[in-house]
């Protein structure tokens, strides 16, 4: 059992942590300053005319995306939490920005799990499935429940950068490194607990590495990707195996991934159930998207 723990806390030291931290604390300071508005200005005349959200959104989308698990959930529970997006926006941002962001899947996944496939097509499975699943729900489930944005809302002073103090931006950042702290830290308490935990469905599939490694991945991703790559390594899965379950998992996130997303929206009172319906909905697209691309 303590070799599942080690395993938990080397993958939250050397993927997590770097991953992770520093985005945990460049958002909370963004939100702690209220610079979300400014921030993000380049990529807004891009983005308002397609999704046609407030800016708002725009920056949790992007922080989704582009930073990975848990931002998505993160960003988007302290924008409902200052009351600058409403209950409906949150759940709909929530259907689709909690992903594995790309520089785990470009470090890791691509070159060690996925290295013979087109780099483009991956892309598309892992970010543009997601994207676009999410503006279908934005015209279709949540268009009547969502005002669209209007760009003639938002003035030069709006957008303008706050005079701030170096004293109140100390006391921003500070608080911004103590959350994110205790942010990651979190984290890598489930991540170890998660990790722990498989060594029961181990002890009794001894025999089944593969059922093993599904139990692994459905309990804590990032340490059923690492058994998946020894199991690769030692011919016990075949290259023809790799994609559909590794995306699969990807989509799903794992229980971990789940535990921390309930423990951001706690407080709050969003609506896991939607979270896991829109997370199966996603893998299911993604499945057969996969599996349509190979016959």
């Amino acid at each position: 059992m303590k070799e599942y723990a080690a395993l938990g806390l080397l993958a939250w030291y050397r993927n997590m942590i770097p991953a992770l931290l520093p985005f945990m604390i460049f958002s909370n300071l963004i939100l702690n300053l209220n610079l979300e508005n400014r921030i993000l200005q380049p990529v807004y005349p891009f983005l308002e005319p397609v999704f046609r959200i407030k800016r708002e959104m725009i920056f949790a989308i992007c922080i989704g995306f582009l930073c990975g698990f848990p931002m998505g959930s993160k960003v988007t529970c302290d924008l409902y939490r200052k009351k600058a997006i409403t209950r409906e926006e949150a759940q709909y941002l929530l259907s689709f920005t909690n992903n594995i962001g790309p520089v785990y899947y470009l470090s890791f996944v691509c070159p060690t799990l996925l290295p013979d496939k087109s780099l483009p097509f991956l892309l598309f499975v892992q970010f543009g499935i997601p994207l676009f699943y999410g503006l279908f729900l934005r015209y279709t489930v949540y268009g009547p429940k969502i005002c669209h944005a209007n760009s003639s809302v938002f003035t030069v002073s709006k957008l303008s950068v706050p005079s701030l103090s170096l004293r109140t931006f100390a006391f921003a950042l500070d608080d911004a490194i103590n959350t994110g702290l205790l942010q990651i830290g979190s984290l890598g308490g489930y991540m170890i607990l998660f990790n722990v935990l498989v060594w029961f469905p181990h002890s009794l599939l001894r025999n089944r590495p593969l059922a093993g490694l599904f139990c692994h991945m459905l309990l804590e991703i990032t340490g059923g990707l690492t058994e998946f790559e020894a199991l690769l390594s030692s011919g016990q899965i075949s290259l023809s195996q790799r994609l559909l379950p590794v995306q699969a998992a990807l989509c799903l996130n794992g229980l971990c991934c789940l535990f921390q997303t309930i423990r951001f929206l706690r407080g709050t009172d969003l609506s896991i159930k939607k979270y896991m319906l829109h997370k199966i909905i996603l893998c299911s697209i993604t499945v057969l998207y996969l599996t349509l691309s190979v016959i």
